[in-house]
């Protein structure tokens, strides 16, 4: 067949997918999510997710009040040089013949490193939010402004645990280049230090609400992308989970008034976990909108179970977060000798 037939056939090809992808799309009238109001197309199914790390038995998740970080041990090794494990390649962005690659300012996953591998800029973001929510929480809580102290520890413990939960593996340590398992490895026990122990409601509530907090990251891209979708997807099964794992486990060793609160909150909870069951299975897609709403319900529930710092506590948090962040930093640019 000759080349000019195939690259018809070829472009002919992407448009067409691309109106699949397109199909659907409306506008919507709601005034809260006017930037939100496209539909993304059925993300596929993932696998089943790991427990969180927290959740091992043994581990402290209700503290009484917020203590000095722990050193935790690393979970990081370092291992020699080898070939990289078979693997399928990863779906190539949906685009037209003279489409160019997607770029951070597009595509929100376009800024992060190869899925499979621990990734540096993740790392160095969730510091960034942990850092600045610090300070935030700390000059709010000086000002009186209390309501707005705990909205800023709720965004602290969020970052800490879906930085933990998605991009911390096991497997995706496996396959980092030394320098970086380096950088991570200086702040790990300090980002496990905060999640374990900085008072919160519920954990996987926290961690539910964390995960849509970071899906919308990704859904606010102006041209998502496949990879875009797949992150969106694994987020929505990791709350999922969470949200399950709420109601069926922590609820039950929650103090009387906190377990009440939840048990009211469960009907929510619940009709948010079916959205995302549907979505996964490809029975009922999700808009953005949706996935705002489903945020902000979540939101809600875990600060209305969210301690009230003091001004001690914050000032702790505040020496943690910029200690780690500067770990980190030191790690990354100036490497041990002989770290590539």
């Amino acid at each position: 067949m000759p080349p000019e037939v195939v690259s018809e056939i070829a472009s002919l090809g992407g448009w067409l997918l691309r109106q699949l992808i397109g199909r659907g799309m409306q506008a919507s009238s709601r005034s809260r999510a006017q930037t939100f109001d496209a539909e993304w197309q059925p993300m596929p199914d993932v696998p089943a997710l790991p427990p969180p790390p927290w959740a091992a038995p043994g581990v402290a998740v209700e503290p009484e009040g917020y203590q000095p970080m722990p050193q935790a041990p690393v979970m990081l090794r370092a291992q020699a040089p080898a070939d990289p494990p078979a693997q399928a390649p990863a779906p190539a962005p949906v685009q037209g013949p003279a489409a160019t690659p997607a770029t951070a300012a597009d595509s929100y996953s376009a800024e992060m490193d190869d899925p499979a591998v621990a990734c540096i800029n993740c790392t160095r973001r969730h510091l960034w939010e942990m850092r600045s929510a610090a300070a935030d929480a700390l000059a709010a809580v000086q000002a009186g402004a209390v309501d707005e102290a705990r909205r800023q520890v709720l965004r602290v413990a969020g970052e800490a645990l879906v930085l933990e939960r998605y991009d911390w593996t096991q497997e995706k340590f496996s396959r980092a280049r030394p320098r970086d398992l380096q950088a991570i490895g200086a702040v790990v026990p300090a980002v496990q230090g905060i999640a374990q122990t900085l008072p919160t409601g519920p954990k996987t509530l926290v961690l539910a609400w964390s995960s849509l907090d970071e899906a919308m990251r990704f859904a606010r891209s102006a041209n998502p992308t496949p990879r875009d979708q797949a992150e969106i997807a694994d987020r929505l099964d990791g709350a999922g989970a969470a949200i399950s794992h709420c109601e069926s486990e922590e609820v039950r060793d929650l103090p009387s008034d906190q377990q009440a609160l939840v048990e009211d909150m469960l009907p929510v909870l619940r009709e948010v976990r079916h959205q995302f069951v549907q979505h996964l299975h490809g029975r009922a897609q999700m808009t953005k909108t949706q996935l705002a709403d489903a945020e902000q319900a979540l939101h809600t529930a875990a600060l209305a179970l969210q301690p009230t710092p003091t001004a001690e506590q914050l000032q702790r948090l505040v020496a943690d977060t910029t200690a780690a962040e500067k770990a980190f930093k030191q790690a990354l640019f100036q490497p041990a000798k002989g770290v590539a």
